[in-house]
């Protein structure tokens, strides 16, 4: 700002200068011009007042005889010259020049009239002024008048002056209020910009605050940004979180899985070995014990062989065997597995084709209707409804069911691979089915009401537009 203001001032006094300069030299120009047309008029009116006149010699003495009374009416010093350059005739013998220059001649053969001008070296307010046209007598060029002019700078520079004083003046309060208000606009810019770096700098992945900025302007644009990507970043941090969490958990679970699968095959072989031997024992009493020993052995190892291939499903899901299928038939002969009197299953019939793997697509609806049955209190009638239907280019799947529903503290958690509210469960299933669902390119979620019951959506996208 102070720099556009010291620009445009210097500019402004630049153009002022110029403008007069310019001003001033052709106001005295056209002042020359109109005094040589004067006199040229009256010369003309000396000449048509003497009829008998018809020389060109005549013309020329009469006009030297009456230069006296025209210098004296017109107050102007006056020369003639002939057309070869001599002179003829001036009004004041001092100011006398005995020849014209070549260039004069070139200059009035080019123009009806030459004005010359010529700085005087030693009064820097003074001009001079010299004017040259032709006089004529019968339409031919009878000789040259000269002129001589003195261009006063005195006054032109005076009001030049005062011009520019008024304008230094007024930009020099325009450079003041230039400075106070660069100031404040630069304060205000800068104080917003460190309170957003200062918000940049506390800036990390654990918690953020949106900045708030009521003004839409650059600014404004700026915090936008940055709130967008104060969003961004904590939904990156949740889900670097629950990525290093469900890796935690695959790696647990892959080395409990290995742990437990280690002790169990020679623990099964010791039991049934010593079930073999106890059909070699005389006393029955001592074999039945022994039988019954050995088959609760075998009924908890086989558990523990259940859980421990539970967390390496977990830990390392399957290599899919992905097939593209008509989803309604599969759902069909899902369906006639399941035909309880509580289960109802609503499919359309339109052709859906879908890409998945049918034995753990199996898997992950086992699980639901596992869970929807398992919710349902006991003193309550069991209802579980299916519904398939296609809704934007995708199956989708609901689950209904009137169980106890999931509080607000558990929906946080329910996918959470440690987290169950069975007794007997290891909190796996829903963590394995959302896997599956989003290795498919799929979505889970779910809605709950206390005591009412609880809905699971499933979509998958369908290739019928691939």
């Amino acid at each position: 700002m102070i720099s556009l203001v010291l620009l445009s001032s210097i500019l402004m006094a630049i153009t002022t200068i110029l403008h007069y300069k310019n001003e001033n030299q052709n106001y005295h120009h056209k002042r020359i011009e109109r005094k040589e047309n004067r006199l040229l008029t009256h010369i003309y009116l000396i000449l048509k007042e003497h009829p008998e006149i018809s020389s060109r010699k005549d013309a020329s003495l009469l006009i030297k005889e009456r230069i006296s009374e025209l210098s004296t009416v017109h107050n102007l010093a006056i020369n003639v010259y002939n057309m070869d350059g001599s002179i003829l005739v001036a009004s004041d013998s001092s100011n006398i020049n005995l020849s014209l220059e070549e260039d004069t001649f070139e200059q009035l053969y080019e123009n009806s009239i030459y004005i010359k001008t010529i700085k005087s070296s030693n009064i820097l307010e003074q001009t001079n002024l010299l004017s040259y046209s032709y006089i004529k007598f019968n339409n031919e060029n009878l000789a040259i008048l000269y002129l001589p002019y003195t261009q006063e700078n005195t006054i032109y520079k005076s009001e030049l002056e005062n011009l520019l004083i008024s304008f230094a003046e007024l930009y020099v309060f325009m450079l003041i209020g230039a400075v106070v208000s660069a100031f404040f606009v630069s304060r205000y810019i800068t104080l917003s910009l460190k309170k957003i770096s200062l918000k940049l700098n506390r800036t990390d992945l654990r918690s953020n605050e949106p900045f708030t900025w009521n003004s839409n302007d650059e600014i404004g644009k700026l915090v936008s940004a940055y709130n967008v990507m104060v969003n961004k970043l904590e939904e990156s941090a949740a889900l670097l979180v629950k990525s290093e969490r469900e890796h935690a958990w695959r790696e647990m679970a892959k080395q409990v899985a290995h742990e437990i699968k280690n002790p169990l095959t020679p623990m099964r072989l010791e039991v049934q070995m010593l079930e073999r031997n106890a059909y070699k024992m005389e006393r029955d009493s001592d074999q039945k014990k022994i039988l019954d020993f050995s088959k609760g052995m075998i009924l908890q190892i086989d558990t523990l062989s259940r859980i421990a291939n539970e967390f390496s499903n977990f830990a390392k899901m399957p290599i899919q065997q992905l097939k593209q299928i008509n989803f309604s038939e599969f759902a069909i002969k899902f369906s006639k597995l399941h035909s309880h009197s509580y289960i109802d299953f609503n499919i359309r019939k339109d052709v859906m084709n879908v890409l998945i793997d049918e034995k753990q697509f199996s898997r992950v609806l086992n699980n639901l209707l596992k869970n929807a049955e398992q919710s349902i209190p006991n003193n309550r009638i069991p209802k579980v409804v299916v519904d398939i239907e296609l809704l934007d280019n995708n199956v989708e799947i609901r689950i209904s069911d009137n169980g106890k529903g999931i509080s607000d503290k558990e929906k946080t958690k329910i996918f959470e691979p440690q987290f169950t509210t069975k007794t007997g469960g290891m909190g796996l299933g829903l963590g394995i089915s959302k896997n599956i669902i989003e290795s498919l390119n799929g979505k889970i979620r779910f809605d709950s009401q206390l005591n009412i019951g609880t809905t699971f959506y499933i979509d998958i996208p369908t290739t019928n537009n691939q």
